[in-house]
């Protein structure tokens, strides 16, 4: 059963512990809060998923009390490691932990249903760039791996 919150149609929350965080799956369609508040107190990063078939620019926000929200940049861990201020399309978004609630907001939504797959996570960021790096270069010969 889904609820209706404002212009937002919000799927069904669910939330699971794991040995190394917790998931909470849910999403949305239409313009607002698709991924209700989330309290990140003792998490040190955030993984968030985007699956569907939809249109709409999604952010990510923070907030210390739960009331007034702020825009947090997010990293796509693909080829470049690029930072993401607003999230168009499917992919994986890592975001460190920057206030005790984390929540994901629509605007522009022009159709479909997002579905938000985000995990809680113990482990920082610390690192993810170097990581990817390291995972870019040829380990025997310290070249970058795909560069002709």
């Amino acid at each position: 059963m889904s609820s209706v919150v404002g212009l937002t149609e919000i799927l069904n929350v669910t939330v699971t512990p794991t040995e190394g965080g917790v998931v909470i799956s849910g999403g949305g369609s239409g313009a607002g809060v698709i991924l209700p508040s989330v309290d990140t107190l003792g998490y040190n990063s955030i993984s968030v998923q985007l699956t569907g078939v939809w249109e709409a620019d999604l952010t990510f926000q923070a907030s210390n009390d739960g009331v007034n929200w702020v825009n947090v940049q997010g990293y796509a861990p693909n080829s470049v490691m690029s930072a993401v201020d607003t999230a168009v399309d499917n992919d994986i978004y890592m975001l460190p932990v920057i206030g005790r609630y984390f929540q994901v907001f629509a605007s522009g939504y022009q159709s479909g249903t997002v579905i938000i797959s985000a995990y809680l996570r113990l482990q920082s960021l610390a690192g993810l760039g170097e990581a990817s790096l390291t995972q870019a270069m040829d380990s025997s010969n310290g070249t970058p791996l795909n560069v002709t």
